[in-house]
């Protein structure tokens, strides 16, 4: 499971990482047709033909299901989901918000 937090309020934030070959597609998506729309969406001014293109390309990207989407509301912070004695939690949530939970352990006490 991955997660993805907005970094600016554009839709191409959001669209770009479903990119065939993006860095952020672990389960390996790839559509042709979506990757086009995405990419005329990427340079277009007019708010409106923009917003026609991501579209098209919101619906093959759930048409494919190219992944399974959640929304989460709420965050687990350090201090409510790890209990004291854990060792090797690394938190970088004051920059992008991951967790990163593949090390952590629970000491004896």
């Amino acid at each position: 499971m991955g997660g993805w937090g907005a970094d600016y309020p554009d839709d191409q934030d959001w669209f770009d990482i479903w990119m065939t070959g993006s860095g952020n597609v672990f389960g390996g998506y790839s559509n042709p047709d979506y990757d086009a729309l995405v990419k005329k969406a990427d340079v277009r001014a007019d708010a409106k033909k923009r917003q026609g293109y991501y579209d098209q390309a919101q619906k093959i990207l759930i048409d494919d299901a190219g992944g399974g989407f959640l929304y989460q509301r709420n965050y687990m912070f350090p201090g409510e989901a790890v209990r004291p004695g854990s060792h090797d939690y690394a938190d970088d949530q004051a920059n992008v918000g991951d967790q990163f939970w593949s090390k952590v352990s629970i000491a004896s006490h």
